[in-house]
């Protein structure tokens, strides 16, 4: 085992950044699906967001449905 410890060590902390990813990207994908079946607001006027003070989870969102509303009118839903 001596030989190989840095692979282990390697292994578990790949496997941690996976993890995360992976659960990052499955809740990137609930913005997106919302909008495309119609559960979430369609907003057509681009939200502004001043500075740091706007960053928060609801300006966030809109920000999100706005580019997902965009998109999805300027090329369809495919």
């Amino acid at each position: 085992m001596i030989p190989y410890k840095f692979n282990f060590g390697a292994s578990i902390f790949f496997n941690v950044l996976y993890s995360l990813f992976s659960a990052l990207s499955m809740l990137s994908l609930m913005p997106v699906m919302n909008v495309l079946f119609k559960e979430a607001e369609k907003i057509y006027v681009k939200p502004t967001i001043s500075g740091f003070s706007d960053l928060d989870k609801d300006s966030l969102q809109k920000y999100i449905n706005y580019f997902i509303t965009n998109n999805t009118e300027n090329n369809g839903a495919l």
